[in-house]
């Protein structure tokens, strides 16, 4: 069994490693129902943990952030995001709205707080891969351009050769 301040020691590293976390309220959920949330946020690198409220304010507040107590009421599950924002907020919110059981309160980011609306709102975004692909696609658009520049006089060279071909002035 850990003891309180090795309990204390690796919750802080967790907190200090997270670069995304969202408060739920949980009550409503049944074992089986926690334990699918759980897995499935595991699959997308997140851990999806109890800790108690009195325990999370002192993290907190040894980082430097203030008013988070007005999520810290109540039953309160932490996710723990580590990679990626978009998949577990959408994951999340998808679940609250299959299960009635569980609230988002608010979340994390960069040391900003977000209320629910703005984790509904950054779980509307596209997923990580599409906005790297429309990304790229803007970064490709001005040298497809210049391709397209550098190409023009050489097909309108060919195409006056051609013509002239055609005409039987060789």
């Amino acid at each position: 069994m850990k003891s309180k301040n090795e309990s204390i020691l690796s919750e802080t590293q967790k907190f200090a490693d997270a670069r995304y976390l969202i408060f739920a309220d949980y009550r409503g959920l049944n074992v089986s129902e926690i334990s699918l949330l759980r897995r499935e946020l595991k699959h997308r690198a997140v851990e999806f943990r109890v800790i108690k409220n009195t325990l999370s304010s002192i993290l907190f507040k040894k980082f430097g952030i203030e008013g988070i107590d007005a999520y810290l009421t109540g039953p309160t599950a932490i996710a723990f995001c580590m990679q990626d924002e978009i998949a577990p907020s959408r994951l999340l919110a998808n679940f609250a709205k299959e299960h009635e059981g569980l609230k988002i309160k608010g979340g994390l980011l960069n040391k900003k707080l977000l209320d629910a609306s703005a984790i509904e709102s950054i779980a509307k975004l596209p997923g990580r891969e599409a906005l790297l692909s429309k990304l790229l696609t803007v970064m490709q658009f001005p040298i497809l351009k210049l391709v397209c520049l550098f190409e023009e006089p050489i097909r309108e060279l060919l195409s006056v050769l051609l013509q002239r071909r055609k005409k039987g002035d060789r």
